[in-house]
This record gives structure tokens, sequence and C-alpha cells, in this order.
């Protein structure tokens, strides 16, 4: 089997080009403008209840009140997990970082998107000093130095992006909160979602978590070689759990994401090495994905096809 399979950290580029138009961007311009009612009509009642006047933008209220429900419900997932295995100290850091995040819904101070106005993208930190939640909750936590780190280094990326970040594990594990709810709290977008969904399965990848890895995969799921060789899901998760595959490092960058509902389709670049079954591997490629998603909430990828860039190492 061609080695051609690995994962990393996602990048950070992330572009998204519209050459149709001066047509299409009024059509888009209506769109939005019809987007935005439904958006508001398909609030709960208590988000819709946003002043018909006021110094802020439609759009911009709107947005606040969506990220308001959002963290409402992310509060009540977090008061009401169960099974947590904490200790007393951790509990209570957790106790108390629910209450915080009650106060940042409150306070209605979101970061906002002031670089990038033609692509939806996170902000740890907008260039006006605003935090995002989690950033918020790490900085009243006495953590201001782990917030300007991530801000001057990964502004934009994901949590999920950040799983590997030794510092900021051991701080959410201090506090008794998983990678997984830490992403939560990060509000998301459909372009968002598939990207998040892309460095979680790069992060269970890179981590040998088959278990991550099954969830994320559809059950028709299937890679295609640039050799012209095919694996099927099962000989997917085989490959991973085999101890003689070995990945030492991996990145992917220039990611472009199209969506088309409820298919997402992700261009990205791709570059690792490591070592299977003994022979040595460096791949730098560009890699197709296909996202399915398979509920309101959750994508699966169903399948994967990448070619060399540059010569591959051969196996």
């Amino acid at each position: 089997m061609s080695h051609e399979k690995g994962s990393g950290m996602q990048g950070r580029l992330y572009s998204h080009t519209d050459t149709r138009g001066a047509f299409m961007r009024w059509q888009s311009l209506i769109l939005t403008a019809a987007g935005m009612l439904v958006v508001a009509l398909a609030l709960p009642r208590g988000v819709r209840a946003v002043a018909p006047t006021g110094p802020e933008p439609l759009a911009q209220r709107l947005e606040v009140a969506r990220l308001r429900a959002h963290f409402d419900s992310v509060d009540a997932e977090l008061r009401h997990a169960k099974e947590l295995q904490l200790t007393p100290s951790q509990r209570r850091a957790r106790a108390t970082l629910i209450g915080w995040l009650q106060a940042y819904r409150d306070a209605g101070r979101f970061p906002r998107n002031d670089r990038f106005p033609d692509r939806a993208m996170p902000f740890f930190r907008d260039g006006h000093g605003a935090l995002c939640a989690m950033a918020y909750l790490i900085e009243r936590s006495g953590r201001r130095d782990l917030v300007d780190r991530v801000a001057s280094t990964r502004n934009n990326a994901f949590i999920a992006e950040l799983a590997s970040d030794r510092e900021l594990r051991g701080w959410l594990d201090s506090v008794g909160l998983s990678v997984t709810e830490a992403a939560r709290i990060q509000p998301t977008y459909a372009w968002e979602e598939v990207r998040a969904f892309v460095a979680q399965y790069d992060s269970a990848w890179n981590q040998r978590d088959t278990s991550a890895v099954s969830r994320l995969l559809a059950p028709q799921y299937q890679y295609f070689t640039s050799r012209g060789g095919v694996s099927s899901r099962a000989e997917t998760l085989v490959m991973l759990s085999d101890p003689d595959y070995r990945l030492e490092h991996a990145e992917r960058s220039e990611i472009v994401i199209t969506l088309s509902s409820p298919v997402a389709v992700v261009s990205s670049r791709w570059v690792g090495r490591g070592s299977y079954r003994g022979r040595p591997f460096k791949d730098d490629q560009r890699c197709g994905q296909t996202w399915l998603q398979a509920s309101r909430r959750t994508w699966q990828l169903l399948s994967e096809h990448c070619v060399q860039i540059t010569p591959a190492t051969p196996l």
C-alpha cells in the first residue's frame, strides 16, 4: 500500500473567491438580505426580540443575538454534562468558568472580523481588543500571557486546531474542560464548521485516535491514491492502527472550501514525513476531500484523493 495518508494541524489560510461578476454580486446582496430575514425568523422568540432601531446595523444586532443563543445552548450543555471524572478543584474551576461564560454572553462584546471582509474567520482577539469566549475565559482566569501568545501567533485558528498546544491543553485540564467542549464554546458558521471538522480529523489522525477517526469517516468512505489505488474505510483504519505506521510531522495549508449543502469539497496542501513498515516517506500533496453533512452539526468524510506536488519518497 502506498503511504499517501496522514494528518497534521490545519493551516490558517482560507480563501473563497467569487468571480461571477456584478450581477452575481447584486444577487448576493439580495440573498444576504433574505437570509438575514430567514435567520431572524428561525431564532427562538426571545432571541428574535432585537430592537427595531439602534446605532448598530441590523446584521450586527442579529449576529449578537445569534451568538447569545449559541452561548445559551453551550451553557446548558456544560451544566448538564454527565460522567465527568474531575477532581474537586477541577469541578470548582469548571463551575466558575461556566458563570463567567454567562457574563460574557450578557456583555455582548464579541470580536468582529475586521480584517477579512470577504470570508468568515474566527478571531481570538480582534483589532479593537475584543476577545472570543475562550480567550475571555483564559484571561479572566489570570492567564493573559497565554491569550497574548495565541493572539500573536495563531489569532485566526479554531480551538480544535490548537489541540496540540500543550500549554492550552494544560489550562483546559486544570479547569475541567475537554478540547471538545472548548471547541463547542467557539461559535461556528457553515464554512467554519467544515474547517473545524477537517482540523478534528487531522488532529485525531496525528494522535492515532482510531475511535475518533472512525466517527469522522462515513460508512462509504474511500481513499484514492495518486497511483490509482483505492483504500476502503476498513483498510484505512487498519493502516492507522498499524504500529509500523509512524507520522513524525504533518501540516495542512492552502485550504479552500466549496459548499453545496449537504456536501462540502475541501482542497488543501498536505506536507508530511514519517515511515511505514520501516520505509521512510516524505510527501507534498494536493488533496481533495468530500465531506457530507450527516446531521445539523455533524460532518463526515466521504472520500479523499491526493496527488503529489513534488516527487514523493517511494515506499
